[in-house]
């Protein structure tokens, strides 16, 4: 036996030691930023812009707000840092509990029946009993008193006592000494007061036996109908699961029974079964460990540390998305300010067009060349006149794709703007050429978010593959409890006068799968998914090293071709003046001039296809090398300078 108190102090200092170690093994997730509230939903907003157009900075900032699949990105982040608390949560400090109660009515037997009928039917039986021995002694009493008034004439009813009176009588009536004749009638009064005296003890008792039954009768009540039995648990647990597989934890146990007839108390005088209400608790602690399967970190808290990776990993997909949508609307800014280029081309092809059918006419009419040519220049009049319906519809494609591109609205046309910006000029001829893969390539290593999300993959494949082959052990599981107790009756207080300690359990439980198929099965699924993930790595690290070896001598080609579409557009430009003049003068065929200006016409466009070739492809070269967009401390952040220039031409980025 031994004192509650003594114990207290070992419980105190768990109870506090159990939170403290459920914040040091709680790892923080890496953004462990929680919304307020549900964040809000998605709405894409049709917009207007001032004068109807937009730069690429705007465009791209309008991007980064509004596009979809960076939104789409953010929440399979959110919903991977969801995963990720979730398996944190298994080890949380937990308090678990139940309380139950019960109370159960069942109809007496008939054995239990007769067996109270007869406490009842016994007692009846004693105040009948009791009841005659009282009104035999009332009379009994009556009749000594008038005996003693008239002993010699009147008679008892009790014979034999009637008998003795009758002999002590006649000795009285036959005796002639005064002396003995007045012993004997002290005698006789002796007699008389003794047998009222007698009789008066017996009344008395019979009264008293008589009240004590009845009361007897009265307790019990009526017959009972039903047996009650109420019971009440409640059990209270607080653990602390480890990440090791042992899971500590404080136990404090509550009980309370009842046994009685419905409507009776406990006590047998007043009908009950006399079995006393019992009080029971106890407090302890509890050790769970997982010995062999699921033992140690790399078992029990691998997926905890998996889902953590991943979402590290899913971070870093948001992040890449942001760099996937930018370069997705720069190729779709640069191709609409393409589209307004051939626009404006073909405005001012049919312009010239207009002056030559005028020039035309004016010969015509001056008999200096045949009026069949009017038909040529009108057919080529036509001809250029298509040529801006076709550039004005690829004009307003390429504005809705802008703003598709940027995740906005368009229910009108204001809502799709037209490009603001000009195409950027080509770099400088030998910065370019100096401009090597190798330094981009290790730049792409560095900054990829796409690759580094990989690798992270790959790292938390590898954690779940070291957890199914710790699968493959047997299980042994181990339980144990030690605790201290009490039991009482009557009242809960009572409980407090003596404690039982120790009671210890220990259990063990065991399981060994022959074939062990599905551990293997699960080993094999793992290290197939972390194969797959090392062959994706792989793969995205091969193809962005080819990309940027492709692009920077796409891009040094395409700089090259700008230069000799300008140099083109130049040639052409002093040709056609002058194949208008020699038209005008008669020195120059119609034919020789329409074909001048389709040719200078050509040269226009594919000096703007270069160009937007050559922007696009700088995009692109910063996309691969990871420096299109940069981390800032809360968001992506953007450099107008770094949608148009050249990685690492002012020196490394920062």
């Amino acid at each position: 036996m031994n004192a509650l108190p003594a114990r207290l102090p070992r419980l105190r200092l768990l109870l506090m030691v159990l939170p403290m170690v459920a914040a040091w093994s709680r790892p923080a997730l890496a953004g462990d930023q929680r919304a307020a509230g549900p964040p809000p939903s998605y709405d894409p907003p049709a917009l207007t812009f001032p004068d109807n157009r937009i730069s690429l900075i705007d465009a791209v900032r309008l991007t980064l707000q509004h596009d979809p699949n960076i939104k789409l990105s953010e929440q399979q982040s959110r919903l991977q840092e969801g995963v990720a608390q979730t398996e944190t949560g298994r080890f949380d400090l937990t308090l678990l509990g139940n309380m139950n109660f019960s109370l159960t009515q069942t109809a007496l037997t008939r054995s239990q029946v007769i067996a109270e009928q007869k406490r009842r039917t016994d007692i009846q039986r004693s105040i009948t009993d009791i009841t005659t021995t009282r009104e035999t002694a009332s009379s009994a009493i009556t009749e000594y008193q008038r005996l003693a008034l008239d002993p010699t004439g009147f008679r008892l009813t009790d014979t034999g006592e009637q008998t003795q009176f009758d002999v002590l009588n006649t000795t009285i009536r036959n005796t002639t000494d005064p002396e003995v004749r007045a012993i004997y009638e002290n005698l006789r009064r002796d007699l008389i007061a003794r047998g009222l005296s007698t009789n008066q003890q017996v009344f008395n008792q019979s009264v008293i036996e008589l009240a004590s039954e009845k009361q007897k009768l009265a307790d019990l009540g009526p017959l009972p109908k039903e047996n009650q039995s109420i019971a009440g648990n409640i059990n209270l647990q607080l653990i602390q699961p480890a990440r090791n597989g042992i899971t500590p934890g404080i136990i404090a146990k509550g009980s309370f029974d009842s046994d009685r007839f419905k409507g009776k108390r406990n006590l047998e005088r007043f009908g009950g079964k006399g079995a006393e209400d019992v009080y029971s608790y106890s407090v302890g602690f509890t050790v769970d460990a997982l010995l062999l399967r699921g033992r140690g970190i790399d078992a029990t808290g691998a997926p905890e540390r998996a889902a953590l990776i991943d979402y590290e990993a899913s971070e870093l997909s948001f992040k890449h998305s942001a760099s996937v949508s930018v370069l997705n609307t720069i190729a779709a800014y640069w191709a609409l300010v393409a589209a307004q280029e051939q626009l404006d081309i073909a405005n001012k092809s049919v312009l010239l067009q207009n002056r030559r059918v005028e020039v035309t006419n004016a010969l015509i009419s001056g008999d200096e060349i045949p009026r069949s040519e009017r038909a040529r220049v009108l057919a080529s009049q036509a001809g250029d006149q298509g040529l801006v319906f076709n550039a004005a519809r690829a004009v307003n494609e390429a504005r809705v794709n802008l703003a598709r591109a940027m995740g906005l609205s368009v229910l009108e046309e204001a809502n799709a703007p037209l490009a603001s910006d000009p195409f950027p000029g080509p770099a400088d001829p030998g910065v370019l050429r100096g401009t090597g893969p190798a330094e981009l390539i290790t730049s792409a290593v560095d900054r990829r978010y796409d690759r580094l999300a990989a690798r992270k993959l790959i790292e938390s494949g590898g954690v779940l593959l070291r957890l199914a082959e710790t699968d493959l052990r047997p299980r042994l599981d181990l339980h144990s409890q030690i605790t201290a107790g009490t039991v009482a009756e009557r009242r809960i207080g009572n409980t407090s006068h003596g404690w039982s300690a120790p009671s210890f359990s220990v259990a063990l439980d065991f399981e060994k799968p022959f074939g062990n198929n599905a551990a293997l099965g699960r080993l094999q699924q793992r290290d197939a998914t972390m194969r797959q993930r090392s062959i994706t790595a792989v793969d995205l690290d091969r193809n962005i090293k080819a990309n940027v070896v492709q692009i920077v001598r796409s891009l040094q080609e395409t700089a090259d071709q700008v230069q000799k579409a300008r140099d083109a557009v130049e040639f052409y430009g002093r040709t056609i003046d002058s194949e208008n003049e020699m038209f005008r003068s008669g020195q120059s065929s119609l034919i020789d001039t329409i074909l001048t200006q389709q040719l200078q016409t050509g040269a226009l466009i594919s000096y703007a296809l270069a160009r937007q070739q050559y922007a696009t492809l700088l995009a692109q070269l910063r996309f691969e090398s990871g420096t299109l967009v940069r981390e800032g401390p809360r968001e992506a952040r953007i450099e107008p300078a770094d949608l148009v220039t050249l990685p690492f031409a002012g020196g490394p980025a920062k």
